[in-house]
């Protein structure tokens, strides 16, 4: 199949992209390395360096990369590099590690040059790094297509030195690039072609090709193909449908043959007689998520709560994340098959039960658990249900997810969000009890309130009253201490501008005031009132919190803990 080849990429703002990547070629006789040069990262060299100041200079180079300009980044990678401290035996695995770095934060033209430095002091790079300099050149430049591509199929050939696991990272990189759906699917048929006839390719690798397939538009191709790997792969579990999943989940939302295909889809996989797991149901809920169709989104997640009440498949993360994303966006008077309350018990019991053996998952998916828990968080404040978003900040410590900036900002800027509602109308209704409870002013104080007419004014503001105790917690909030640093959070740490010590985490302490407070302002707007004393304020809150935690937990279920 050959495809016409495109690039979304201006090659104007990367014309000073090294031209080591264009001029470098590859012949089978480059493959075996000079035994005089520098050995190849992995490779046994007989002499080893302390990685302490390679692991902090890593460590410094990734939190400039997040907080200063680019150029001063590089600046100081070349200064570093340049240092005495730094000459090691194995230098060229420093190299490598921090070209990773720099294509993992999108700075291509940097990679490229100290890729060139590399080069130019005399080691050899691995071919996983050559195959990401080549990748670079060939999205930013496709007219380069034939003279690139020779060098990565001799290194898709080398199949001890270049992984099929090498490949799938490889086409990170491409989507980094955002090349187009032709160009990854040529490149992936150069691959699958370079290893030989009989090369069966791994179902990542599939499921990664049908969606490019039908992203380009193929659709008949990628049923074909996903048939004839489902022929003669010798899988027979529940992952046999995670082709027919990336079908799926690829389709032109608003296209009208994709409910055609859908149906397609989902009756080969029965004639096929193939065990499903999750993934067709998330795939089915995602598309319907996509069209803002809430009641076919939550018709397939209650068919998919019925397969897990007999024991079939069960629900997951990404389940309940693109529910809780569908409900965040969604005005807090839509109507909801599933309210919120009952679909984060459901996750409870079904996602963080002690039988998900959460200890076990690697840090890199923790990170999907703790996105689902911001997805939660939001679903419940576009809801306005205060006091289910202040049990969620109790579950986190709970279940071992930590208080990030993520979580913060999404709570600061909506409760700031109502704040300034209420400012507007304040006039009208004689008063705001936002602005009482949240930013310590009087309720009435109409010329203070032209001083917090945007956000940002207002969640400082928020930020700083949450320091001061008022409306306080029940003893349970208050997570242990040992073993961290806490610190207070502010809004360069919370939109990430401003890094905070790797073992410090955000004091949830503040953030729960917050919440508090606002479902505080929130009683006394509904109902008119305006609490004297702070027990009363307590009690009223305190009920609403505990009757949020009655609904939210599920009976009988020990939750686990990363």
């Amino acid at each position: 199949m050959i495809l016409f080849v495109s690039s979304t990429f201006s090659s104007k703002r990367f014309a000073n992209l090294p031209q080591i990547i264009f001029r470098r070629t590859f012949s089978t006789s480059q493959l075996r390395r000079n035994p005089h040069l520098p050995p190849t990262p992995g490779t046994p060299s007989g002499t080893t360096s302390n990685g302490a100041p390679i692991k902090s200079l890593l460590n410094s180079i990734e939190k400039i990369l997040q907080f200063a300009p680019v150029t001063k980044a590089e600046s100081f990678i070349h200064r570093r590099l340049s240092d005495e401290r730094f000459a090691v035996p194995n230098r060229h695995v420093l190299f490598e590690k921090i070209i990773s770095l720099l294509i993992h934060h999108r700075h291509f033209e940097e990679a490229g040059r100290i890729y060139e430095r590399l080069s130019n002091e005399g080691y050899v790079s691995t071919l996983k790094t050559d195959a990401q300099m080549l990748t670079i050149g060939l999205v930013l430049s496709p007219d380069k297509y034939r003279e690139i591509i020779p060098s990565l199929q001799i290194i898709f050939a080398a199949s001890q030195e270049f992984t099929e696991g090498d490949f799938i990272l490889l086409l990170g990189v491409f989507q980094d690039l955002d090349a187009s759906p032709g160009l990854m699917i040529r490149v992936i048929q150069e691959f699958l072609s370079s290893r030989g006839e009989g090369f069966i390719p791994c179902q990542r690798l599939v499921n990664i090709l049908v969606g490019m397939m039908v992203k380009e538009g193929l659709v008949q191709e990628a049923f074909e193909f996903t048939a004839d790997y489902d022929n003669i792969s010798d899988s027979h579990d529940a992952t046999r449908s995670h082709p027919y999943a990336s079908i799926i989940s690829s389709l032109d939302t608003f296209s009208p043959l994709s409910e055609k295909s859908i149906n397609d889809v989902l009756a080969q996989i029965r004639s096929r007689e193939i065990e499903s797991d999750a993934s067709v149901f998330n795939a089915l809920i995602s598309i319907q998520v996509r069209k803002k169709d809430v009641d076919k989104a939550f018709q397939v997640y209650g068919a998919l709560m019925e397969n897990a009440k007999e024991g079939l498949i069960s629900p997951d993360r990404y389940t309940f994340g693109n529910l809780f994303k569908m409900i965040s966006r969604l005005s807090n008077s839509s109507p909801l098959p599933v309210l919120p309350r009952q679909l984060f018990r459901n996750m409870l019991s079904q996602v963080f039960s002690r039988q998900s053996n959460l200890q076990d998952i690697r840090r890199g998916v923790i990170d999907g658990y703790h996105l689902l828990m911001v997805h939660a968080l939001r679903a419940f404040l576009s809801r306005h249900d205060y006091a289910g978003a202040y049990y969620i900040t109790k579950i986190l410590s709970k279940v071992g997810l930590p208080i990030t900036g993520d979580i913060y900002y999404a709570a600061v800027k909506h409760v700031a969000g109502r704040v300034l509602q209420s400012i507007h109308n304040a006039q009208k209704t004689g008063g705001s009890p936002w602005i009482h409870r949240l930013l310590g002013r009087s309720r009435s104080d109409f010329r203070t309130m032209k001083e917090f007419r945007q956000h940002k004014a207002i969640m400082l503001e928020m930020l700083k009253q949450s320091r001061l105790p008022g409306v306080l917690l029940d003893v349970g909030a208050i997570p242990s201490r040992s073993h961290r640093q806490y610190v207070m959070p502010t809004l360069s740490t919370m939109k990430k501008q401003f890094a905070i010590a790797p073992r410090a985490e955000f004091d949830v302490i503040p953030l729960q005031r917050i919440l508090r407070r606002a479902l505080l302002a929130q009683i006394e707007q509904e109902r008119d009132i305006m609490f004297g004393i702070s027990q009363e304020a307590r009690r009223a809150t305190g009920e609403l919190i505990a009757a949020a935690e009655n609904e939210m937990t599920p009976e009988d279920a020990e939750l686990g803990k990363f």
